[in-house]
């Protein structure tokens, strides 16, 4: 869980995205790269202005980490 503002009642406090996670989940990403690189939850609480990621920004940064994971598991020991 993170700490951040439910998107049921507004309220700050701790809270997942279970959604967000079972997408993560379908792509079989591992929990490191949840953690290091991808955002657990799709809104913010630093304010009211915080945006919202949508789902296509979402898919973006999953594009990304899964285009990096594959470099780095077909490069060469050159680029390691």
């Amino acid at each position: 869980m993170d700490i951040g503002r439910c998107g049921a009642c507004g309220n700050i406090g701790q809270v997942s995205d279970p959604e967000l996670l079972d997408l993560y989940a379908g792509f079989d990403l591992a929990d490191d790269d949840i953690q290091k690189f991808l955002p657990r939850l799709r809104s913010s609480h630093n304010d009211e202005k915080s945006p919202v990621l949508d789902w296509t920004q979402i898919g973006e940064k999953i594009r990304q980490r899964i285009t990096q994971d594959m470099l780095e598991m077909t490069a060469g020991p050159e680029l390691q």
